[in-house]
């Protein structure tokens, strides 16, 4: 079976950037239009909640600070929520949020917040700007 997926004009000459996954762990997050940008590694560390017993060090996680910033942001899953993806152009950020229609007799979910972090070389200035588009209509 083909992946439904959806995209926007603004990313075309766009890279995707790769989530940062931490198994067992999560980040405190910053708003979409301005994510959270961790710089050193007790910032990474303070901002890193994991499971467990006792907080590891950023490098244990496989953080590199001296090379990477983690940008993280905190976002809301509607109902609809069908991903979120971020993309780099060299100058710009674009958080793309997809979306799916609703089908007939879908239960109403209640909104739930998240987070998503990635790397970024080490003091990289971009802008941020948030796309969304909807998936093609699927119900069975």
């Amino acid at each position: 079976m083909k992946a439904l997926t959806c995209t926007v004009p603004e990313v075309a000459q766009a890279r995707s950037v790769a989530p940062l996954i931490i198994p067992g762990c999560s980040f405190g997050g910053g708003p979409a239009s301005a994510p959270r940008v961790l710089r050193s590694p007790e910032e990474v560390s303070a901002a890193l909640r994991c499971s467990g017993e006792g907080q590891p060090p950023a490098s244990a996680h496989g953080v590199d600070s001296a090379a990477y910033d983690v940008h993280v942001l905190e976002y809301t899953m509607s109902p609809a929520f069908a991903g979120i993806e971020v993309f780099d152009d060299g100058t710009r950020l674009t958080v793309l949020t997809r979306f799916r229609p609703n089908c007939p007799g879908d239960p109403m979910p209640m909104p739930m917040n998240s987070t998503l972090s990635w790397l970024m070389p080490k003091g990289a200035e971009r802008t941020v700007q948030q796309a969304s588009c909807s998936l093609p209509v699927q119900c069975d």
